[in-house]
């Protein structure tokens, strides 16, 4: 990864603004293989992870009783293959280099690839005795998500609706991340 001191230089107003009520800062993955959500997804819903996929967002091809929210991890992937879901969320809770971090990922299709976007929760970074710390230890998580994905390039930004839409090709608020 960029040097953390480095990367800290240009990323450490995100806690002023989480703490006026910005409620997340974000990671956001580019050129996820598709092939790689299935098993990324098991892995994040199986031990240490125990994510939960009941947020996830339905199409409009759904029903009513599609949504009864008591699917297996397999049954929710293959409602997003098939289009009934268009947004795998997981959320779960984790402890990295001693913070307790809450993350939900939104796992969507973008062309012919997928993209995730991280949100990491400000109440547990915020209330964390060492904030920035907490912050380096979301980041780390974030990467391990785009290794576990297989994702080509890591970005971190602000709650914010500007997206990176390439490599090379992002708005100023974001930070791409070398790993």
């Amino acid at each position: 990864m960029n040097n953390f001191e480095t990367v800290w230089e240009k990323f450490s107003y995100v806690l002023e603004e989480m703490r006026n009520g910005m409620a997340f800062f974000e990671g956001f993955i580019l050129n996820v293989s598709l092939d790689t959500i299935d098993s990324g997804i098991k892995s994040l819903c199986s031990p240490p992870y125990n994510a939960t996929l009941n947020l996830s967002t339905w199409s409009n091809d759904s029903s009513k009783e599609d949504w009864a929210r008591n699917y297996s991890v397999e049954k929710y992937v293959e409602l997003y293959k098939t289009g009934k879901i268009i947004t795998l969320q997981p959320e779960y809770l984790t402890h990295r280099n001693g913070h307790l971090i809450h993350l939900k990922l939104m796992v969507e299709e973008w062309e012919d690839k997928a993209i995730i976007e991280i949100m990491c929760y400000r109440d547990l970074i915020l209330n964390s005795p060492t904030p920035k710390l907490a912050v380096h230890a979301a980041i780390l998580e974030f990467i391990r998500i785009k290794e576990l994905f297989l994702g080509s390039t890591l970005f971190i930004g602000p709650d914010t609706l500007n997206y990176p839409e390439s490599d090379n090709y992002y708005p100023k608020e974001w930070i791409k991340i070398v790993c």
